[in-house]
C-alpha cells in the first residue's frame, strides 16, 4: 500500500513497511516529524493546513498522533530499542523527495545527531554531530558550555559512581534537587519521576544508588532560588 497525505480525507496508519510516497507542494519540501510527543501533533496540522505533506513517525505511547486527519501515519516500535527500524524507515522516506527532519523529542534528536551521515542528504536536518544538540542535551556538557561563555548557573555537582555519592553527599547543601543529566535515558531505566527533593546524605543515596552510573545532577535548592530571583534584577 501506499501513504500519500490528502488534504481532504485522513490517511491510513500502518504498521506494516509499505512504500511512502509524498507529493511536493509548489516546489516545498515534505514534513518528516518525528516522534512526536511536544507540540508536534499542533505542527503537523499547521504545515498541513499550508499544503505541506506531513508524514508523522510515532512511538505505540502517540500512535494516536498518527491517526490524525492530512498526515499520512506511521507507528514503529519505541524508538528506545528499534533505532535501526526507524533509520531504516527514515531512508525510505527519502524515495518520496526532499523533505525535513523534525523531532519533537530528545531521543529523536538524539537519533538524526548521532546517525545524520546514514540518512540521505535529500532529507534535511538541524541536528548533526557537528551541532550543539547533543553538548546541550546533556546537563554535564551543557554546563561546560556556560561556564565557557561565562554564563552564571547555580552550583551543582554531576554524580556518576558510588564514590560520587558520598563525596558530594557531605559536601551538599542541602535541601537539594536531584535530577538525571539526560531525562530520556532516566525515564528509560528508571521511571517517569524525575526530580527529587533531598534533604540528607542518606536520602541521597536511596535515591540516587539504583542508577548513580546513568547521570545525576544535584543543585542546593536554596542557590537554584537565589539565582533565580538575582537574574531580573541583573537584567536591568
Amino acid at each position: 500500500s501506499h501513504f500519500v497525505p490528502h488534504l481532504a480525507a485522513p490517511p491510513a496508519v500502518g504498521h506494516g513497511r509499505p512504500r511512502l510516497t509524498r507529493r511536493a507542494v509548489n516546489g516545498l519540501p515534505s514534513a518528516l516529524i518525528l516522534d512526536p510527543h511536544d507540540a508536534g501533533l499542533a505542527i503537523a496540522r499547521r504545515l498541513s493546513r499550508r499544503g505541506i505533506p506531513v508524514t508523522v513517525l510515532s512511538n505505540p505511547s502517540a500512535a494516536w498522533m498518527a491517526h490524525s486527519r492530512r498526515v499520512a501515519g506511521v507507528e514503529l516500535p519505541d524508538l528506545a530499542g528499534a533505532e535501526e527500524v526507524w533509520l531504516e524507515r527514515i531512508v525510505e522516506l527519502a524515495a518520496g523527495g526532499d523533505g525535513v527532519l523534525i523531532p519533537c523529542s530528545d531521543r529523536s534528536c538524539e537519533l538524526l545527531a548521532v546517525h545524520r551521515a546514514e540518512i540521505p542528504a535529500r532529507l534535511r536536518s538541524f541536528e548533526s554531530p557537528d551541532s550543539a544538540h547533543l553538548r546541550l542535551m546533556d546537563k554535564a556538557t551543557l554546563y561546560e558550555v556556560a561556564d565557557q561563555a561565562g554564563v552564571r548557573r547555580p552550583w551543582s555537582r554531576i554524580l556518576r559512581s558510588e564514590d560520587d555519592l558520598e563525596t558530594v553527599g557531605r559536601e551538599a547543601d542541602y535541601p537539594c534537587l536531584l535530577k538525571p543529566t539526560i531525562s530520556h535515558e532516566w525515564r528509560r531505566h528508571v521511571g517517569l519521576e524525575r526530580v527529587s527533593l533531598i534533604d540528607s546524605p542518606a536520602a541521597l543515596a536511596e535515591r540516587a544508588r539504583p542508577a548513580p552510573a546513568l547521570g545525576l545532577e544535584l543543585t542546593p535548592l536554596g542557590e537554584t532560588l537565589r539565582r533565580c530571583l538575582e537574574a531580573p534584577r541583573a537584567a536591568r
